[in-house]
């Protein structure tokens, strides 16, 4: 019998939340490479199962002189009856900051919001997501940034 380890023991029937968060997070960095802006992207940690991914993010790519930046995302899938929660956060060189976000939160109703830091702090606006499939959202996101940056 082999060695047990936290990441083998799964709830719910089969469930393992931090393996399907690490597949969704693994979509995710896929579909990143494919995008003009993204330099490169990486999963961390390195050597384990991913909590997040880290991409880097040219402007200039697709023609604009906006500071390069960096995208990094989060996803989460626990009981797999509860909605995904995830975050894709940008922020650049300027010290632009913003964030696509599905999680609960105070200053919006429902899970989906935009925030943007304006000046110290957060603004924050209801964003519905067209998907909650990891490489879809990673899509509509990423068309979301491009518009901003542009």
């Amino acid at each position: 019998m082999g060695v047990c380890t936290p990441n083998m023991y799964a709830f719910d029937g089969g469930h393992d939340p931090q393996q399907a968060s690490h597949e969704a997070l693994r979509q995710i960095r896929e579909q990143l490479t494919r995008h003009p802006v993204i330099t490169s992207v990486e999963g961390l940690p390195h050597d384990t199962v991913y909590k997040e991914i880290r991409a880097d993010v040219d402007p200039s790519a697709i023609g604009t002189e906006t500071p390069s930046g960096t995208l990094t995302v989060r996803w989460f899938v626990g009981d797999p009856t509860d909605p995904a929660r995830f975050t894709f956060h940008y922020s650049d060189e300027s010290g632009f900051d913003c964030g696509w976000h599905h999680h609960e939160q105070d200053h919006v109703d429902g899970f989906g919001h935009y925030q943007k830091r304006d000046g110290g702090n957060y603004v924050y606006e209801a964003f519905q997501f067209g998907s909650k499939e990891p490489a879809r959202v990673v899509w509509e996101v990423l068309e979301e940034l491009q518009t901003i940056v542009e």
